[in-house]
């Protein structure tokens, strides 16, 4: 016998809503960074910059300049 528990205590599973749409987008957030042609050297320091861990995405956008060839 449990001293702490009453021997006529049920045990019965703790239900967990589930959490808001609104709360769940706010635990990843999403940054987006877009940059001209010149801004290769822009996103290079700023992933440098950036900590391991940031629990971020990062979606970097760049425009390539038109006479950059495809390869």
């Amino acid at each position: 016998m449990n001293p702490r528990k009453p021997a006529n205590a049920k045990s019965r599973p703790v239900k967990q809503s589930p959490e808001p749409q609104q709360a769940r987008r706010a635990l990843f957030p999403i940054v987006g960074v877009g940059a001209s042609a010149g801004g290769l050297e822009a996103f290079t320091q700023l992933l440098k910059a950036l900590e391991s861990g940031t629990e971020m995405a990062y979606v970097l956008v760049q425009h390539l300049d038109p006479s950059h060839g495809a390869h």
